[in-house]
C-alpha cells in the first residue's frame, strides 16, 4: 500500500475532483446494457486466474468507497461548524 498525502491537500479541490470523477463514471456506466454489467474480465490476482464482471468491480468500488464518502462528511461538518464559529 502506498503512502498518501491526503492529510496534507486542500479539501475543497480534492473534493470537487472527487465528485469530477465520479460524474463522469457515472456517465459512463449509466447507459450500459444488463449484458454490459454481466461482461467478464480475466485477471490474475494474487497468483489466480479470476474471472469478474464489471457488476462485480463497480459493487466493490462502492463497498471500498462507502467509509471514504462518510470521512468526506465529517470532515465536511468539522469545516461547516468551523466556519460558522469564525463568523461570529
Amino acid at each position: 500500500m502506498r503512502k498518501t498525502d491526503y492529510l496534507e491537500r486542500e479539501f475543497r479541490p480534492s473534493l470537487e475532483a472527487f465528485a469530477v470523477q465520479r460524474a463522469a463514471l457515472v456517465a459512463v456506466l449509466q447507459p450500459l446494457t444488463p449484458a454490459d454489467w454481466s461482461r467478464l474480465a480475466t485477471v490474475k490476482a494474487a497468483g489466480r486466474t479470476l474471472e469478474r464482471s464489471l457488476l462485480f468491480y463497480v459493487q466493490s468500488l462502492v463497498t471500498h468507497e462507502q467509509p471514504h464518502i462518510k470521512q468526506i462528511g465529517r470532515v465536511a461538518e468539522g469545516l461547516h461548524a468551523k466556519w460558522r464559529k469564525e463568523k461570529k
